[in-house]
C-alpha cells in the first residue's frame, strides 16, 4: 500500500494477493465495495478526500 498526498486530496495505491481458487468473476465487485467503504473511513478519519484509489490484483 502506498499513500500520496496531493493538493486536491490523497491517492491510495493498493496491491491485492488472491488465493488460488477464488472466483475471479466476483472479485472486482467485492473489491470495489470494500474500497468504497475504506475510502469513506479514511476521509472521515484524516479529513482529506480520496481522489484516486488504484487496486492491483
Amino acid at each position: 500500500m502506498e499513500i500520496q498526498e496531493r493538493p486536491d486530496g490523497m491517492t491510495i495505491d493498493v496491491g491485492l494477493i488472491v488465493a488460488y481458487g477464488v472466483r475471479l468473476i466476483a472479485l472486482p465487485h467485492r473489491t470495489q465495495q470494500s474500497i468504497k467503504y475504506a475510502n469513506s473511513c479514511v476521509e472521515k478519519t484524516i479529513g482529506l478526500p480520496v481522489v484516486e484509489m488504484i487496486a492491483h490484483i
